[in-house]
């Protein structure tokens, strides 16, 4: 996961927005740990902000669950070609943690845009962002599961505590025993 200071802005200055735009009634909501927020084939009806908790993004190969992306604190999370194009989502949001969420549904969303033009550009800056790092993901394919980890260790040291080994892995593209070794070789674990 790279999470960069733009994205954490975008979280927070989107809570603002909604704080000082009361007929947008946005909803604070708390999910429990293992919670789908969207499913891989629906559509996506709402955009959340990270207030508290860890979620990731899951696409399913068929015969895996591959973790793409981990959203933390100050993040704007939804599926947003789904939400935005009222399309099946190709991925799934799960809760890696308990989580507390401020819930704007899609004709919310559309409200602020109409409100607050400068929504629609915190929108188009969050958008370019994500999809460069999805082409980060594209080209993350060419690097080594160590280039990985420790690209993750370096942008974002506290999020390994947060996850579970087997979650690590799948972001990283190996089993967990393979994560394992790969740990003791750096000197990570004893």
């Amino acid at each position: 996961m790279i999470r960069m200071p733009q994205e954490q802005n975008l979280g927070r200055r989107l809570r603002q927005i909604c704080a000082a735009t009361p007929a947008i009634n946005a909803q604070i909501r708390h999910f429990a740990a293992g919670t789908v927020l969207l499913q891989a084939g629906d559509v996506a009806t709402a955009l959340y902000l990270v207030n508290r908790g860890c979620l990731r993004m899951i696409y399913n190969d068929g015969e895996h669950d591959i973790t793409l992306k981990f959203f933390t604190e100050d993040q704007a999370v939804s599926s947003f070609a789904s939400f935005y194009n009222q399309v099946p989502s190709a991925f799934s949001l799960v809760c890696v943690e308990d989580v507390e969420l401020l819930e704007l549904r899609r004709t919310q969303v559309m409200q602020m845009i109409e409100q607050r033009p400068e929504v629609l550009r915190l929108a188009m800056d969050a958008l370019s962002k994500r999809l460069g790092e999805y082409t980060l993901l594209l080209a993350r394919a060419k690097t080594t599961p160590e280039e990985r980890y420790q690209q993750l260790v370096l942008t974002s040291p506290a999020i390994e505590q947060r996850l579970t080994q087997s979650m690590l892995a799948s972001y990283l593209g190996i089993s967990p025993v393979s994560l394992s070794r790969m740990r003791k070789r750096l000197g990570i674990i004893k």
